[in-house]
């Protein structure tokens, strides 16, 4: 997928046109609560965390958090619409986070895999940063269990060209595993667990 430049416009909108009610947040935050270990406080990384979506919510319900985020537009409007004592955000990507190694119990990317332009770098980066036995949550779109909009209803080949955008799952699965990752969990909605190869 070619980069998308988030600090040109996107921004603008990115926040209000993702918004989530508290209804939702809380469901998402159950759900992650579901597959991290039970101790608090837990570090997390947000990985991708565009304007802080999350990032908030994940400090109050499990720990610390930093956001890592490339865009800087994405960053500014997070740090100035989403911030919390235990939330810091950081320029990087998931490549290369500037977050010292084995410093994470888990990880966070929420419908931003599709971003990464080196995937294989992305995993061995959160292999890194994660301790051993660190969650990574994935909640991503793949070309073979893609969901149907209804806008696509609207587009001949609406689905095949969206779907095109994203790896299939045995694709990513079989990424990850074979550098040691080991796939815990998977689910239609909640996100993919994967545990740290450690």
């Amino acid at each position: 997928m070619r980069r998308i430049d988030y600090d040109t416009e996107q921004y603008q909108d990115y926040a209000r046109g993702r918004a989530l009610t508290e209804q939702q947040l809380r469901a998402w935050i159950s759900a992650f609560g579901a597959v991290l270990p039970e101790r608090r406080p837990l570090a997390g990384l947000d990985v991708g965390s565009g304007t802080g979506r999350f990032t908030p919510a994940l400090a109050r319900a499990f720990g610390p958090v930093t956001g890592v985020e490339p865009s800087v537009r994405m960053r500014e409007i997070a740090q100035t619409q989403s911030p919390h004592a235990d939330v810091r955000y950081l320029a990087g990507s998931a490549e290369d986070m500037p977050v010292p190694s084995g410093s994470a119990d888990y990880a966070l990317m929420f419908l931003s895999w599709h971003h990464v332009q080196d995937k294989p770098r992305a995993a061995r980066e959160l292999a890194r940063v994660l301790r051993p036995g660190g969650r990574l949550l994935l909640r991503a779109n793949f070309s073979d269990h893609h969901p149907m909009p209804w806008w696509l209803e609207h587009f001949p080949r609406g689905l095949e060209v969206d779907a095109s955008l994203f790896q299939p799952l045995h694709e990513v699965i079989a990424m990850f595993t074979s550098d040691g990752w080991r796939v815990t969990g998977f689910r239609h909605g909640p996100p993919a667990v994967l545990r740290h190869p450690r």
